[in-house]
């Protein structure tokens, strides 16, 4: 979903669960999942885009935070998956996921 529609789409009143992916140590990624009953266990949150169809990327969490914030989320969950327990010996494949809710706000 691009940015235009995710916008216009929350404007008619349609709700959609924020996430902000850690893919890497400066890549964070803006996501949004559609809500609505089961979407936590059936939908995957889906990136969001620019016009050009390519992934808004971001360099810090607070840039990609303040992108949701200005679209107008109020709550966003930071996702972290992390390969530490692989690292240290644990078991390869596992549940490796980091997550934090928390609210957000715009800053002036």
């Amino acid at each position: 979903m691009n940015i235009t529609e995710l916008k216009r789409s929350m404007k008619a009143g349609i709700g959609y669960d924020a996430f902000v992916l850690a893919a890497d140590a400066i890549v964070y990624l803006v996501q949004v999942r559609p809500q609505h009953e089961g979407a936590a266990s059936i939908d995957t949150p889906n990136c969001v885009t620019d016009g050009n169809g390519r992934n808004l990327v971001f360099r810090n969490r607070s840039d990609a935070q303040q992108c949701l914030a200005r679209i107008g989320f109020t709550q966003v969950t930071l996702i972290h998956n992390s390969a530490y327990g692989e690292m240290i010996g644990g078991p390869v494949g596992g549940d490796n996921t980091l997550s934090q809710t928390y609210p957000i706000s715009l800053l002036d």
